[in-house]
């Protein structure tokens, strides 16, 4: 693209007519200097819309964000961690962003790294749920029963809905359980 832009400048620099003449009229004709002013002009606009798609051609947010969930519906989720961490340093911080970057971040093999944005797409009444479900399920895997617990609650008094159809989180919260009941039983 650069390449284009670097020969678009020199044949706008390079301008001649067509019997290969200076491009400046050299008789005070109106119709030269007309022909002379729209090539000018044509090659200016050229121009301005190379430089144009040069440095206009950032994506939206909302592009970015379909990115990420294309990049992570097939299974790519190394490659939206990159794209995610530059929309958070850029100032999106909504819950399905923090959410998507703290599950990529867990399924990458660093639930650690990613609880904070897991806790903060938690405060999002959208992502809540999902949120939850993905920290308990780390700090399960973390061994952290206590810590499961606690998200487990957290998510049981936060919802709106009947949590009762909640099955992922009502298997998790009978594991722990399970698990931690000999330690309780000495």
């Amino acid at each position: 693209m650069m390449r284009a832009m670097i020969r678009l400048i020199a044949s706008v620099s390079t301008l001649s007519t067509e019997d290969g003449s200076s491009p400046t009229p050299t008789s005070s004709t109106p119709r030269n200097a007309l022909r002379h002013g729209a090539r000018l002009l044509s090659s200016l606009l050229a121009l301005c819309m190379a430089s144009l798609l040069l440095t206009g051609c950032e994506p939206t947010p909302e592009e970015n964000l379909e990115s990420v969930r294309t990049f992570q519906n097939e299974g790519r989720v190394d490659e939206s961690i990159a794209l995610l961490r530059e929309m958070i340093e850029k100032g999106d911080r909504s819950g399905e962003v923090m959410f998507r970057y703290g599950r990529a971040l867990s399924l990458s093999g660093l639930p650690g790294r990613g609880m904070w944005a897991l806790e903060e797409a938690s405060l999002d009444k959208d992502w809540f749920a999902r949120a939850c479900h993905q920290l308990a399920y780390d700090a399960y895997r973390a061994g952290n029963q206590d810590l499961t617990l606690e998200i487990l609650e957290r998510l049981k008094n936060g919802r709106a809905d009947d949590h009762a159809d909640d099955l992922p989180a009502r298997l998790l919260d009978l594991r722990v359980r399970v698990v931690t009941r000999p330690m309780y039983e000495e």
